[in-house]
This record gives structure tokens, C-alpha cells and sequence, in this order.
């Protein structure tokens, strides 16, 4: 993804997805991290989208997903930058709040 080589990152993180989740149990922190890795690459592909809205929505649903596999790093998905195509979103901002409301208790 760093050499803008998004279709190439997302498959191999594909991949690496297929495999945790066959070979590491269930709810173990690297499946998280993958899925939001996931998430990144759709969210970097979003400004030369042909249909940025849907590649919006399919970053927004991996994120999701990310959250519900485990990950929590609330901190780092406020200022990754490879989230910034997302920033300005309602769902992207009330996923954000939810995450802080739920370390807060």
C-alpha cells in the first residue's frame, strides 16, 4: 500500500486474513489487526475511485468489522492517516465516539 500498489496490498492482505483466521483461534488480536489493515487499503483507494460513496462504504464496513473482530486502538484510528478519505463521515465519526465511550467504562 505504501508504494501505491493498493490492488497488489489488498489481495495479499486478503490472504494473510484466510490464513489467521484458518490457523489462529478465534478472537486472537492478528485477525483484528488484518481486518483493519483491510479496511486501510479500501480507505486509500477511495480518491481514485470511479465510486468513491461505495469504496467509502465497503473501507467503512471493514472497519467495522475490524472493531467487532477486536480491535480497540481507538488512539490510532484517530490519526492514521491511512483512514483521512473517512474522517469527515458520520458513521466513521460515531464509530470513533462509540469506541471512546466504551474505554471510558
Amino acid at each position: 500500500a505504501a508504494l501505491y500498489r493498493h490492488a497488489e496490498a489488498l489481495r495479499l492482505h486478503e490472504a494473510t486474513l484466510d490464513v489467521r483466521k484458518r490457523v489462529l483461534p478465534t478472537g486472537h488480536p492478528d485477525i483484528a489487526v488484518t481486518i483493519y489493515d483491510i479496511a486501510c487499503v479500501h480507505a486509500l483507494m477511495i480518491p481514485k475511485a470511479e465510486d468513491k460513496a461505495k469504496k467509502c462504504e465497503i473501507a467503512m464496513d471493514w472497519l467495522r468489522q475490524a472493531v467487532t473482530a477486536g480491535y480497540k486502538n481507538v488512539g490510532h484510528m484517530k490519526k492514521d492517516t491511512d483512514l483521512d478519505a473517512l474522517r469527515d463521515r458520520e458513521d466513521f465519526q460515531k464509530l470513533i465516539a462509540e469506541l471512546e465511550g466504551n474505554q471510558k467504562r
